[in-house]
C-alpha cells in the first residue's frame, strides 16, 4: 500500500518551498487518506490556494486517487486548507 508524503522533497519535483511571493507547505496529512498542499500568499494583493489529493475507493488491487485544487475568492495571506468534505473547496475559495 502507498501512502502520502508530509515532506515535499520527498515528491521528487524540484520546487522551492519558498519564493519571492508563496510559501509552499503540507499543511495537514493522512498517510493513508489524504494530503493536502497550499500555497501561501506573501503579498496581501495575492490570492492563496490549496490542493488536497484523496484516496476515493480502495480496491483489493488498487486505490482510486481524486484530486482538487481551490483558490481563495480574494486576496489572502491564509491558504484555505479546512477541507470539510473532500469534494467541496473550503468556505471562502473556490475550486479551479
Amino acid at each position: 500500500m502507498e501512502e502520502f508524503s508530509d515532506n515535499i522533497s520527498y515528491l521528487g519535483l524540484g520546487i522551492r518551498l519558498e519564493t519571492e511571493s508563496y510559501l509552499y507547505d503540507i499543511s495537514k496529512i493522512n498517510s493513508s487518506r489524504y494530503v493536502i498542499s497550499t500555497a501561501t500568499a506573501k503579498d496581501k494583493q495575492l490570492k492563496s490556494y490549496s490542493g488536497i489529493v484523496y484516496v476515493d475507493i480502495v480496491y483489493i488491487d488498487y486505490d482510486i486517487t481524486k484530486s482538487m485544487i481551490c483558490e481563495t475568492n480574494k486576496p489572502s495571506l491564509t491558504a484555505p486548507d479546512d477541507f470539510e468534505y473532500f469534494e467541496k473547496c473550503p468556505s471562502g475559495s473556490s475550486e479551479l
